[in-house]
């Protein structure tokens, strides 16, 4: 069975349940948009994708995501210029980069550029499981965090 697609024991449309997050993926080739939208669906998420940079990043901030997953080398906009875009607007929402670009040149690039993570394609669903549970207790930390200062 092909790893990259479902496994019985990796596959478990509960997942979102357990770690709900809001979901945005950017990635201009279809095939690998599709996989990564099936992918999350097999967890239970419903997200929503974009096939830019530019596209990214008016949804972001049009929308209340917890969490991107952007492919890095994209039209328009890169991965990179829509995470420098993201954080110069102040939004402090993970940023995860996804690409199957060479991870010793691009990882420093992504992190300064305030990306929150990184994940090399083609990513298989334990890899984006433990993303996503990774990002979930970072929110849910933050929010706890929130909740004691304001009643601090």
């Amino acid at each position: 069975m092909n790893a990259y697609i479902s496994a019985p024991d990796l596959t478990d449309s509960r997942f979102a349940q357990q770690h709900p997050l809001r979901i945005l993926v950017a990635e201009d080739n279809y095939i690998n948009r599709r996989l990564m939208l099936f992918q999350l669906k097999s967890l239970g998420y419903i997200a929503d994708a974009r096939e830019n940079g530019r596209e990214c990043l008016d949804a972001v901030l049009e929308g209340s995501y917890d969490v991107v997953l952007s492919d890095i080398d994209m039209p328009e906009m890169t991965g990179i210029e829509c995470a420098r875009a993201i954080r110069d607007a102040g939004f402090g929402l993970a940023i995860i980069a996804v690409t199957a670009l060479s991870p010793e040149i691009t990882k420093k690039e992504c992190f300064e550029a305030g990306m929150s993570g990184f994940m090399r394609k083609p990513v298989s669903l334990s890899e984006l499981k433990r993303t996503l549970r990774e990002v979930s207790l970072r929110k849910w930390v933050n929010e706890v965090n929130l909740v004691v200062t304001a009643n601090a």
